[in-house]
């Protein structure tokens, strides 16, 4: 066995791989952008109906999506539009980069309230907080997620997202949730009877306050899923708690 030598210096680290250096290529049977014109072409692309075509060619080519990543950044400032299409390429490329400037800007009024062009449905701080969750995980994205959850507008994006972590952190917004939302009793009551059990009293106190209609649905599923795994003495006491039969 030879014996290392502790004057031996170490050996010198591999050298990174050096970035692609991005060259226009085909795909699809088009040209993509020259590397000339790169920059100043893809904020336009990103707002065009051709965006699904480049994000589907910047997934095979690293160097044009760093650079497509370059002209989102470069856009979370502009109209609701251009802050639309930046989200879509930033989350279809999972750019972790942008996540810092994204949620700087998500909680700003130009943010929340703003209605997404391209999903009326959402506003585009929705749309920034999926996009945070996407691309580094309910773990990481937790600090946010608390914060976002007291908001109502972004509280089903947050709720989730929190979900399966501790319930600590939903209890708090639980009433809320479910006076706003009453379409996901059955959802939570679910959630707390086989992730959060320990927890199911706690949640029934939470919401006594709500609508009865939502405590009902609540109530009906906390009891199927409780009594299923043998918790007929936590439903007694939840349903009495709840005001239900």
């Amino acid at each position: 066995m030879t014996t290392p030598n502790p004057s031996r210096p170490p050996a010198p680290a591999a050298p990174e791989a050096a970035p692609e250096t991005y060259r226009a290529f085909e795909f699809e049977g088009r040209m993509t952008p020259g590397a000339e014109t790169l920059a100043e072409e893809l904020p336009a692309l990103l707002q065009s109906a051709e965006r699904d075509w480049l994000l589907r060619a910047a997934v095979i080519s690293e160097g044009l999506a760093e650079a497509v990543i370059d002209a989102a950044a470069s856009m979370l400032d502009r109209g609701a539009a251009a802050r639309s299409a930046a989200l879509s390429a930033a989350k279809a490329l999972a750019a972790r980069r942008l996540v810092p400037a994204v949620v700087e800007r998500m909680f700003g009024p130009r943010w929340l309230g703003c209605p997404d062009p391209s999903n009326t449905r959402r506003t585009i701080a929705q749309q920034a907080l999926s996009f945070v969750i996407k691309t580094v995980g309910p773990t990481a994205a937790a600090p946010h997620l608390e914060e976002a959850i007291a908001i109502p507008e972004l509280r089903v994006v947050a709720y989730g997202a929190l979900a399966a972590d501790s319930a600590d952190k939903l209890l708090p917004h639980l009433a809320d949730l479910l006076t706003e939302s009453p379409g996901l009793a059955a959802d939570v009551a679910t959630r707390f009877a086989l992730v959060h059990p320990e927890a199911c009293v706690d949640a029934c106190h939470a919401i006594r306050g709500v609508p009865f209609a939502a405590r009902k649905v609540f109530a009906v599923a906390l009891k199927k899923h409780l009594e299923r795994t043998g918790r007929i003495k936590l439903w007694v006491t939840c349903r009495a708690l709840l005001g239900v039969r």
